[in-house]
């Protein structure tokens, strides 16, 4: 039988973060201030570039440690708290408290059948592994929400160094798992999840995303994920008969 692995996103795919990164430097405002006057909205306008996500097309192997992606971070995200005012000696606690509040557990909201969903899947023959640019803690953030007995590996881009759509993420993956036959992606991002997993050579899911274009494997839930993985093994199967009669010698 051939290996089939199914690639998931994280965030937004499997989970809700609560408020991402604007919302987690407000808690640690509102952690480290009894009063402020920095709303969410303040905060936003300088999160839309400056992480390593934004430049996917750029490699970081320098950071792919722990402390090398967080020393990097945690120095912008100080000087996004002291663009808002906040002075040099906070600036720093805020930017290490805004570290520790996004890595808790506790903010991620799992969706509705995730684990019972996975679960199946997992039962029904295929890999699940995770893949998402996110944090060094990934690993230990989806082993805590419970996901130990339905993800077989977890992938973050922070110790990769590189991120979706970069084709060396997925390459860094299908790598790890010693090319299977059969590879989906399913993820909530057009560009980093679908596009990324097409340039790839995976077949890509677009999950709780909606979209107008009728050529994208498109499901609105895990579990409508699950019927679509059916029918994309029933497919790979047929193929893989086809390709034997037609290598069959007389």
């Amino acid at each position: 039988m051939p290996t089939k692995t199914v690639i998931w996103d994280f965030d937004g795919t499997l989970v809700l973060h609560e408020g991402l990164w604007s919302g987690t430097m407000l808690a640690a405002l509102d952690e480290l201030f009894e009063h402020h006057d920095i709303s969410i909205n303040c905060i936003k306008p300088f999160l839309s570039t400056g992480f390593p996500w934004h430049e996917p097309e750029k490699g970081h192997p320098e950071l792919s440690s722990p402390d090398a992606w967080w020393n990097h971070m945690e120095g912008f995200l100080k000087t996004i708290f002291e663009k808002l005012g906040i002075g040099e000696k906070y600036a720093i606690i805020l930017a290490k408290k805004t570290h520790e509040i996004y890595i808790d557990e506790k903010r991620y909201k799992i969706f509705p059948n995730t684990i019972e969903t996975l679960d199946r899947i997992k039962k029904s023959g295929w890999i699940n592994v995770i893949l998402s640019n996110h944090v060094p803690e990934l690993p230990d953030i989806v082993s805590k929400l419970g996901f130990s007995n339905v993800i077989d590996e977890c992938f973050t881009s922070a110790l990769i160094g590189y991120e979706k759509p970069n084709i060396m993420a997925f390459q860094y993956v299908l790598d790890y798992l010693h090319q299977p036959e059969v590879c989906v992606m399913v993820g909530d991002n057009m560009k980093a999840d679908i596009k990324g997993a097409t340039n790839a050579g995976i077949v890509p899911i677009l999950l709780h995303t909606p979209t107008s274009d009728k050529t994208i494997n498109y499901c609105r839930t895990i579990i409508e994920v699950e019927s679509k993985l059916k029918s994309i093994s029933k497919l790979e199967r047929n193929s893989n008969r086809k390709r034997d009669v037609t290598n069959v010698s007389y």
